[in-house]
């Protein structure tokens, strides 16, 4: 237990670290990288673009729907309830949130969950765009923490989740006999 507590402790001392400094520029970025993130919206966005230079993209494209999907499903739905860690503003009176404070639970981060199946299985139909999908899923993710609405535990934990969620779904698309 003695661990789990250097860690939470680390934790808020690594969130506090990171929103120290701010910048009118960063949170205009910040705010709009957190905003694009909700939802999966940007994904969505890039797949559907994808799909629209390339109608062969169709069933990777699937792909990314259901990676974003299990995404959603087991951040909200499964792990944040489990879990049901406060967000960083509901335990510190000095957070400063920049756009709406979330109504659900803190762990894990669901937008860094999606950012990051999204940029593994975009990455199948876009190879050339990786380190683009990788950048904007590591700013999204940051944002995150930026605007104050998580610790960088929560990001960790999304992404980690994020991993997970993008092998099972390509996973079930390479079980098909018409995949990728």
């Amino acid at each position: 237990m003695n661990a789990l507590r250097h860690l939470i402790e680390w934790d808020t001392a690594a969130r506090v670290w990171l929103t120290t400094y701010h910048h009118p520029i960063a949170d205009v970025v910040m705010e709009g990288l957190s905003v694009i993130g909700r939802g999966g919206g940007i994904w969505i966005a890039i797949t559907l673009a994808l799909v629209g230079l390339d109608r062969s993209r169709g069933r990777a494209a699937a792909l990314v729907l259901v990676a974003l999907t299990l995404a959603f499903v087991m951040t909200d739905l499964v792990v944040k309830p489990l879990v049901a860690r406060a967000r960083p503003f509901e335990g510190a009176v000095a957070v400063r949130v920049i756009d709406r404070r979330p109504l659900t639970y803190s762990f894990p981060s669901g937008h860094a969950a999606s950012a990051v199946a999204a940029a593994i299985t975009l990455g199948r139909i876009w190879p050339r765009g990786r380190l683009l999908l990788w950048s904007l899923a590591t700013l999204v993710a940051l944002s995150r923490i930026y605007v104050g609405v998580h610790y960088p535990l929560d990001v960790l934990g999304g992404a980690a989740l994020g991993v997970a969620c993008a092998w099972v779904a390509t996973r079930v698309g390479s079980r098909s006999p018409t995949s990728i």
